[in-house]
């Protein structure tokens, strides 16, 4: 029998990088958050979440002036927003450090009825996760749009307000339309594993989670509008002054890449 020599280290560390190249990765940084909003339909703002005080920066969304987005998901692995269009079957995406389309697909092999619902992205492997627009189901598609399954939301009797994805714990979140103050911890079957009762109600228009500081994001409602930040045991920690509702169109946070390997 054959035995085979370890790989020595030197050549190790020649070929990590190759390595590293070939499968991609990205070195996360501090989580940021962006949105789109009906006053900056043409740019991606991007703010601090832990800092309300903080000036905003912005950048191209690229939108054309017939795409109406109505949700907004931030991929850290890429480094790539994917921004869900009017009727709800296109998507565009859009690479941030390069600020440039990355390309854009459209749902294939489902259709869905026109109107808005929110979207949530698995980094792992770019699987997007798609709130029905009238049924309490998600639609579960490759990072291309082509369906991989269809997700019913136990004890959800309409389409979720809000929908996130948990990228530590592998868990669907998402925000109940009749109780907008209510966050749904779900598996991937749709079942309920628990809920976090919010200390303040939503606006039930769209839902983010930070996976590492383990917070919830969502609109406040009322003319001072903003997005509230929840701790994961439901209690409002700060508010960020943020487009009213129904100003904002789409937001996501996640944590901003310092580098890319592809």
């Amino acid at each position: 029998m054959t035995t085979r020599k370890p790989i020595p280290t030197a050549l190790l560390g020649l070929f990590l990088p190759v390595l590293l190249w070939l499968s991609g990765c990205a070195t996360p940084g501090p989580t940021r958050g962006y949105y789109l909003s009906s006053s900056s339909n043409d740019s991606i703002v991007q703010f601090n979440p832990v800092d309300p005080a903080a000036p905003p920066q912005s950048q191209d969304s690229y939108l054309g002036v017939l795409d109406i987005p109505i949700a907004l998901a931030y991929d850290p692995y890429t480094d790539h927003f994917f921004i869900r269009l009017n009727p709800g079957d296109r998507f565009l995406v859009v690479d941030r450090p390069a600020q440039k389309i990355k390309r854009g697909f459209s749902l294939s092999t489902i259709t869905l009825p026109a109107g808005a619902g929110d979207i949530a992205i698995r980094s792992s492997d770019r699987h997007l996760f798609i709130a029905h627009p009238s049924e309490p189901a998600v639609i579960e598609t490759n990072l291309n749009g082509h369906f991989v399954r269809t997700i019913q939301l136990a004890g959800m009797t309409t389409n979720a307000a809000g929908l996130a994805y948990d990228q530590a714990t592998n868990q669907l979140l998402t925000l109940d339309r009749d109780s907008p103050d209510k966050i749904s911890i779900r598996t991937l079957d749709g079942q309920i594993e628990s809920a976090v009762q919010l200390d303040h109600p939503t606006s039930g228009r769209g839902l983010a989670f930070d996976s590492a500081a383990r917070e919830f994001f969502a609109p406040l409602p009322g003319p001072a509008g903003g997005l509230g930040v929840f701790s994961y045991t439901g209690s409002l920690k700060r508010t960020l002054p943020l487009p009213a509702d129904p100003g904002l169109l789409g937001f996501d946070v996640g944590p901003h890449s310092f580098l890319r390997l592809f």
